[in-house]
């Protein structure tokens, strides 16, 4: 998305916080990525064996 292209204004403001959310977003899911990563490291290190995976969630 180009905000440049968007007339000075509102709109324009609106278009810049849309994409800064949006890469927060990004952002905080790749911290939570590779804090789980960090997480499963250790557990490899200490007990020698993967993490157990997480059971699925069922819908009712």
């Amino acid at each position: 998305m180009n905000c440049e292209a968007i007339p000075r204004g509102p709109a324009r403001t609106d278009c810049y916080l849309g994409l800064s959310r949006f890469y927060q977003g990004q952002s905080d899911l790749a911290a939570a990525k590779a804090l789980q990563q960090s997480d499963d490291a250790w557990y490899r290190a200490i007990t020698g064996m993967d993490p157990p995976k997480p059971k699925p969630r069922r819908r009712r």
